[in-house]
């Protein structure tokens, strides 16, 4: 008679988790939330939107919870992996969750556009269609859509301009599945623009226009 079995138990902890912002020189009229890709660190990432220094929007730059080294042996983050993928997408949207409650407390009802790059843009999605944020434009660079989100997921960014960055040098996300990416979200009913850049995988000089256009909107 078999009376050893192994089972798997859940609990919730606290922890601590960060986020780097950039205040703009300016009185804030806008926030930009920008998710970081695979292997990156927020404090880094942030750098890439130095231009936005000097005009009125606030950038939010959660880091993802899981650490790792690299080849480099250099500490760096990640939003999620296969193993108890639900747990970590729960978790971090409900870190995401907070963040933005914490940034809401101090800037009410000021527009929002969410930048999501590389494995950014699957927890940009999941984090915006999970917690039906309110969103004025949603940037999204070089990365892919969630699979399991369903047309009805979508609903709350409809009617929301969303602007696919793709390079046509880019090693990690070849051009033609960026095409399939975009012909996906265009199938969920989102007001796509499509937008291809000469070069590889990276915040591009054309991203960075339009966020200056967003920017300046307001």
């Amino acid at each position: 008679m078999h009376l050893c079995a192994e089972m798997r138990h859940t609990v919730e902890i606290k922890r601590k988790a960060h986020y780097y912002t950039q205040k703009p020189a300016k009185e804030p009229r806008s926030i930009l939330y920008v998710l970081h890709g695979y292997g990156q660190l927020a404090e880094e990432f942030i750098k890439e939107f130095h231009f936005l220094r000097e005009s009125s929007t606030i950038v939010v730059a959660p880091e993802a919870i899981s650490k790792f080294y690299n080849k480099e042996r250099k500490a760096v983050a990640n939003w999620m992996t296969s193993h108890e993928r639900i747990d970590e997408i729960d978790d971090y949207i409900n870190f995401l969750n907070s963040v933005h409650e914490e940034i809401r407390s101090q800037h009410e009802k000021l527009p929002i556009a969410v930048l999501g790059f590389s494995q950014g843009v699957s927890t940009a999605f999941r984090w915006m269609c999970e917690s039906k944020l309110d969103v004025d434009v949603v940037f999204t660079c070089s990365g892919t859509i969630p699979p399991e989100l369903t047309l009805s997921d979508f609903s709350s960014l409809k009617e929301t301009p969303c602007y696919y960055y793709f390079g046509n040098r880019d090693k990690l996300l070849l051009p033609e599945k960026a095409l399939k990416q975009i012909e996906l979200l265009r199938n969920v009913g989102l007001n796509i623009t499509q937008c291809e850049y000469e070069g590889r995988h990276e915040i591009s000089e054309i991203t960075a226009k339009d966020i200056k256009v967003f920017s300046q909107s307001y």
